[in-house]
């Protein structure tokens, strides 16, 4: 090996200092691509006994929504349940053609803050989906409250998402 070269640490550095460089990680846009998420036009909601099913139009995503403050996410006082799977499909290369977990979950935060539409919507988020929060936070297209200790990214796991700015950037971004 030459004397220069680096280890996968030293090479996933290297990437993240580059997108820095390129500015192209100091914006909403690039986080936003890279979770694959989309601030909704619209959303629809529906009643259904104690709870509201809110999806967005086209999408056929479902997420519910709950009055009152007893869950892990609370949007303006609904508690909101985020996106869940019995297990990652199997399938090579899934994550090539389809979000992660995590990126969905995001999604979810977003089309609750686009559901209840309100500047400074306050996010209230547990331990388990604080970093959630941030990244929803930092990707909204109107300005969130956020409430939430995010000390680190944890197992947070979307691809490319320490190239488009990581956890730095959504801090920055959260207004």
């Amino acid at each position: 090996m030459p004397a220069n070269a680096l280890d996968f640490p030293g090479v996933f550095e290297q990437w993240k200092k580059m997108m820095r460089e390129s500015g192209a990680s100091e914006n909403r846009e690039t986080l936003e691509y890279t979770l694959g998420t989309e601030w909704p036009a619209k959303v629809l909601s529906e009643k259904a006994g104690e709870t509201t099913l809110l999806s967005r139009e086209g999408r056929g995503d479902r997420v519910v929504a709950r009055r009152g403050t007893a869950g892990d996410v609370v949007v303006n006082g609904w508690s909101v349940d985020l996106f869940q799977r019995a297990a990652q499909p199997a399938t090579k290369m899934f994550l090539t053609f389809n979000r992660s977990d995590d990126a969905n979950r995001v999604q979810d935060i977003l089309t609750a803050l686009a559901w209840v539409n309100a500047d400074n919507a306050e996010l209230t988020c547990g331990a388990k989906y604080a970093v959630h929060c941030l990244f929803a936070a930092a990707v909204s297209h109107r300005p969130v409250r956020l409430k939430a200790d995010v000390r680190e990214r944890g197992d947070f796991f979307v691809p490319g998402i320490e190239r488009a700015g990581g956890i730095e950037l959504a801090r920055r971004l959260v207004r």
